[in-house]
């Protein structure tokens, strides 16, 4: 087995597919807060009509407040939206904070072990070509 064989079958075991899981992880968050956010959405659209209506068989003919109150309910409803597409935006950068860590962790151990192998001749290619398998994957160029 080559040196380039050795290396690369070390860093598919490293690897172990960190990447795309964490890419898949990110786009699972974002379409779950998708569906929440589109689902609230939605509700809070219908329980603002549904007061408007309510209130204006109550009331007798004062549509205005009516109006107004569903206003209001949507106006509160939108504001707890934007709260949460904040979170989920925020779960979204922690996740691929986190994976990014992991690639960078891995990167390193991929370095020690050719540099290693190699007796440091080829320092700088390693450092250039695990600096841009981070940048691909999430990471942090060193």
């Amino acid at each position: 087995m080559g040196l380039f064989d050795e290396v690369k079958e070390k860093a598919e075991g490293l690897f172990g597919g960190a990447g795309d899981k964490a890419e898949g992880l990110a786009e699972s968050v974002k379409e779950k807060a998708g569906g929440l956010l589109g689902g609230a959405e939605g509700k809070a659209g219908g329980l603002a009509e549904s007061v408007k209506e309510k209130a204006g068989g109550l009331l007798g003919g004062a549509e205005g407040k009516a109006g107004g109150l569903a206003e209001s309910v949507k106006e509160k409803a939108g504001g707890l939206l934007g709260g949460a597409e904040g979170k989920a935006q925020a779960v979204e950068g922690e996740v691929k904070s986190v994976a990014g860590g992991k690639v960078d962790s891995v990167m390193g151990k991929v370095e020690e072990f050719i540099d290693e192998k190699t007796g440091n001749k080829f320092a700088d290619q390693v450092d250039k070509v695990t600096d841009a398998v981070r940048e691909h994957l999430g990471g942090h160029a060193d």
